[in-house]
C-alpha cells in the first residue's frame, strides 16, 4: 500500500462522516458543567454564519443558565 500525504495550509478543513456524532458526545459529556458552553467554526460549520450562530447559541445557553 501506497500512502501521500498533501497538505493545503489555506484549506478549509472538512470533517468527517463522524463529526456530528463526536460533537454530540462532547456536548453531552461537558452538559453538566454550569457555566461552560462551547462555540467555534469546529463545532457545526466552518461558514461565518455558522460560526456566528454557534456564538449566539453558546451565549444564549449560558444567560440561560
Amino acid at each position: 500500500q501506497v500512502l501521500a500525504i498533501a497538505r493545503w495550509h489555506r484549506a478549509v478543513p472538512q470533517p468527517d462522516r463522524e463529526h456530528p456524532r463526536r460533537m454530540r458526545e462532547v456536548r453531552e459529556r461537558l452538559g453538566g458543567a454550569p457555566g461552560l458552553a462551547l462555540a467555534g467554526a469546529y463545532l457545526d460549520g466552518v461558514s461565518v454564519a455558522d460560526s456566528l450562530a454557534s456564538g449566539v447559541r453558546a451565549a444564549s445557553e449560558l444567560l440561560g443558565r
